[in-house]
């Protein structure tokens, strides 16, 4: 490959083509690639210098420079933030300190590199003049179509030099690569500069183009090696009317043709007698099976061979959805919803959409009742059993528990024994006043045979004081015992504390609840208690068993508000249970109540509370 020195700036387009084209297959070492690639980005570019700036392990570095002068050494220096914008975007510039020689206004432009696996990343560094804003994009796009060359370079380096490639496998890989180099692109334009400059290089075409139909006509949008072409030319013209042929037939057309099979081929032929040109290869491009764009490929001295022409296929059928889903972001949004919306219709009333026309109809239906359908308006709320039968069990003397029968949440009987107080004091005390009861009586006895009355009197005094002790230790062991007063469920009252603790009279020894008198308090707030009414249906679901429900019936409205830390403003309701009262209910349990307040819109119950909150909030 010949090597390209400063003087190359005042070469010919066309000799700076043909080294690029060579650099995509370079065989010679790395160095000697970055001197080609960094000097030839040079000459496209009309930059005086050209940096290749890699990243490894966090850290970025000049890898190779070319410079046009040595005065430009030093010039441009290693901007980190720069860097990584590019690697992020693929693009990146920003202004250049101070003055460079013949730039008014100098800019560092960063392209990202790809394919070069010995760094993390790697940028190509280049200074361009943005006096002139059309020029500078023209030079930056010029740029970019080159940055995939050091790809293509390192990718070919990979490959063994002693394994011989058959051509159809070189035609595979070439397919492949030209595949793989333009689904990168993420311009259309760009990608079909990509597309005709590969296909010219690959398959040695003097010229590749390619039309893309716009308002059922085709027009020219990229031809190789062109930066810049004239749309009303003549030969622009006339290879429009070659796609327009092309696309009537919808297959791929050669002229000459290599078989005898007929065709109307008359702009094919014109184009080729009027341009010199050997052979002209036209291939459609494809996109959900409609013809999308034209693929010309042009021969001047020899001509391309079916198996070519057939991988030149390959390759249109391979990037046509990619490049059709970049012309399809190109355009504007209107122009995009215009095309979203043909398409929408086209595929409404085509016989193929049957499921869709019935998912249209039954749409419709439902827009139909939400705003004339009604259904059961419910209202949710917070709610939890409670009951008023609340009996305190308290010690009726001092003493001691000795026996605790029932632990809290026991469901007790009327009657049944709950705790039993140690009584051997008391039967000891009951005792000793029998005693002294008979010794008092025989004392008033022997008075009054010694007609000592006054003795005989205090004796019968003590007898009845003794009696009233008697009387009242006798209470205290019937009360020993500690019976239910009626059927219920201990909620109160820990066995471990109470047994053998002393107790005072009056101590609260047990709580005891009333299953069957329980009621429901439910919490509306605020903004939802002007729907209800007395008597109002519902249904009631317990956290402790939400599979299972139970009917009620809201018996009244406490008038007065109260203030939830969570809700704000709500108001409490007694409800009436209408089931049954079940033995696993507990006083304090939540759940959810969920009451029927009528029949409403749909349209009203969805969207209700939405247009109360715009009106309290706007006013309106």
């Amino acid at each position: 490959m010949p090597e390209i020195n400063q003087s190359s700036t005042q070469e010919s387009g066309e000799s700076v083509l043909r080294v690029v084209r060579g650099l995509r297959c370079f065989a010679g070492d790395e160095a000697a690639f970055w001197d080609a690639f960094l000097t030839s980005v040079m000459v496209l570019g009309k930059t005086p210098l050209a940096l290749h700036i890699a990243e490894q392990n966090g850290s970025w570095f000049v890898h190779h420079e070319c410079l046009a002068d040595a005065k430009f050494a030093g010039r441009v220096t290693v901007a980190p933030d720069l860097n990584e914008r590019a690697v992020q975007n693929g693009f990146a510039f920003e202004r250049l300190e101070g003055e460079l020689s013949g730039f008014s206004h100098p800019f560092s432009v960063a392209l990202k590199l790809d394919g070069i696996d010995s760094v993390d990343h790697s940028i190509l560094l280049i200074v361009l003049d943005k006096a002139n804003a059309r020029q500078f994009n023209d030079l930056v796009i010029r740029i970019q179509l080159v940055t995939d060359i050091p790809a293509s370079y390192f990718r070919n380096r990979q490959s063994l030099p002693a394994v011989v490639v058959r051509p159809a496998e070189q035609l595979l890989a070439s397919v492949i690569d030209v595949a793989a180099i333009v689904s990168s692109k993420d311009r259309f334009l760009l990608a079909c500069m990509t597309l005709v400059n590969e296909l010219a290089f690959r398959f040695d075409c003097s010229q590749v183009s390619i039309g893309w139909i716009k308002n059922s006509y085709i027009r020219t949008v990229a031809v190789s090696n062109r930066e810049h072409f004239e749309r009303q030319s003549k030969i622009i013209s006339d290879l429009e009317a070659v796609y327009e042929e092309a696309l009537d037939h919808g297959a791929v057309l050669v002229w000459p043709p290599l078989n005898e099979m007929y065709c109307v081929d008359r702009a094919h032929s014109a184009y080729c007698a009027d341009y010199n040109v050997s052979q002209i290869v036209t291939v459609p491009l494809r996109n959900h099976g409609d013809v999308v764009a034209v693929i010309s490929l042009e021969k001047k001295t020899d001509t391309l061979e079916q198996s070519s022409i057939e991988a030149v296929k390959v390759v249109a059928d391979q990037v046509s959805p990619w490049l059709a889903m970049l012309h399809h972001n190109s355009r504007w949004f209107g122009a995009r919803g215009a095309v979203a919306l043909e398409r929408a219709l086209d595929s409404l009333f085509s016989v193929e959409n049957s499921l869709f026309k019935l998912a249209a109809i039954l749409l419709m239906a439902g827009t139909l009742y939400l705003f004339f359908g009604e259904m059961e308006y419910t209202i949710e709320g917070s709610a939890a059993l409670k009951t008023d039968s609340v009996g305190y069990l308290s010690a009726p003397f001092d003493g001691i528990i000795s026996e605790v029968k029932v632990h809290e949440g026991d469901i007790i009987k009327k009657d049944d024994v709950l705790l039993q107080l140690d009584t051997k004091e008391l039967v000891l005390k009951a005792a000793q006043s029998s005693a002294d009861i008979t010794r008092y009586t025989r004392e008033s006895e022997k008075s009054r045979a010694h007609e000592a009355l006054a003795d005989m009197k205090i004796a019968q005094s003590r007898v009845d004081e003794v009696q009233a002790e008697l009387s009242r230790v006798r209470q205290h062991l019937g009360q020993a015992r500690i019976k239910a007063p009626f059927a219920g469920v201990v909620v109160e009252g820990d066995n471990k504390k109470l047994l053998g603790a002393p107790v005072t009279k009056g101590d609260m020894l047990l709580k005891i609840a009333r299953i069957d008198a329980m009621y429901l308090t439910v919490k509306i707030h605020e903004r939802d208690i002007g729907e209800f009414r007395e008597r109002e249906k519902g249904r009631l679901s317990l956290l402790g068993r939400p599979d299972e429900t139970f009917t009620i019936t809201v018996n009244k409205i406490i008038p007065m508000a109260e203030v939830d830390q969570k809700d704000g403003n709500i108001f409490v309701m007694k409800v009436d249970i209408n089931d049954a009262p079940q033995a696993w209910w507990r006083p304090g349990m939540s759940g959810v109540a969920r009451i029927d307040v009528g029949r409403r819109k749909v349209a009203w119950i969805i969207s209700h509370r939405l247009i109360d909150y715009i009106r309290m909030h706007l006013w309106w």
